[in-house]
């Protein structure tokens, strides 16, 4: 029988449960390899305090709705973003196109998959 897989706000449940501690307190929240892994990111807002997000090597295939970068815009704080290793990256034609997009949508972020961006 195949493990159900989870979405984001599901991870960010357990993380807290985990560390016991609040996503919305956190600088630094990685779910990079979840069991099962996570499908998609939802709606879920993690934190106006978070710097770093690892989401690498999950199953996101896609990002559920606008609401989901918008969140990720209003975590002004948000520095660092990883999702390396997820079909949504692998699936990019290519990576400038990815980093491309991804960093124009989120103006705040100074490294995106371990790479800084370098805007002009």
């Amino acid at each position: 029988m195949a493990l159900k897989p989870t979405t984001c706000k599901d991870a960010i449940i357990r993380w807290e449960k985990k560390h016991e501690q609040s996503a919305a307190e956190a600088k630094v929240i990685e779910l990079q390899f979840q069991w099962p892994p996570i499908e998609k990111m939802d709606g879920e807002t993690v934190a106006d305090t978070l710097e770093e997000l690892w989401i690498s090597y999950n199953q996101i295939d896609k990002l559920k709705g606008l609401g989901v970068m918008k969140n990720l815009k209003e975590c002004k704080s948000l520095q660092d973003l990883v999702f390396i290793g997820n079909p949504l990256y692998d699936n990019q034609p290519d990576v400038d196109t990815w980093r491309t997009q991804a960093s124009n949508r989120l103006q705040q972020i100074t490294k995106l998959d371990g790479i800084p961006i370098v805007r002009e």
